[in-house]
């Protein structure tokens, strides 16, 4: 949940603090979404975020593309390119939680609920891409 290189808890508390003053979380909230972001084995914090009633969409998921420095991408305004889909599989996509959405410059835009998501799959998908 932390950029790489950074202390865990002070990354967490980084994101905290974030999502407070991007307007996602209410100052009440700071310590429930602390105690759920600082899960290690909770494989996607947003989602228990989500629905423990912490957070709402789109708001938390634009929130989280401003933290790490990513562009938000809505694949429901503009639909992925069915053919990169086709490349990798859709049951694979499924599987791994990832979307290759658009070449976009030459580069395959892929999406994924947090970019380290996509990290172990990168040898992957830049064969198929």
């Amino acid at each position: 949940v932390q950029p790489p290189g950074t202390d865990p808890a002070q990354g967490v508390w980084r994101l905290v603090t974030h999502l407070h003053a991007d307007g996602v979380i209410k100052a009440h909230q700071m310590l429930p979404t602390l105690a759920v972001l600082a899960r290690p084995e909770d494989d996607d914090p947003s989602a228990r975020l989500l629905a423990l009633g912490l957070a709402e969409d789109p708001q938390l998921t634009r929130s989280l593309a401003r933290f790490w420095r990513m562009d938000f991408v809505s694949p429901l305004a503009l639909p992925p390119d069915p053919a990169l889909i086709d490349r990798l599989g859709a049951s694979r996509c499924l599987r791994l939680g990832l979307l290759p959405w658009r070449v976009d410059g030459g580069i395959t835009v892929v999406l994924a609920p947090l970019p380290a998501h996509a990290t172990p799959h990168r040898a992957l998908l830049e064969r198929v891409a």
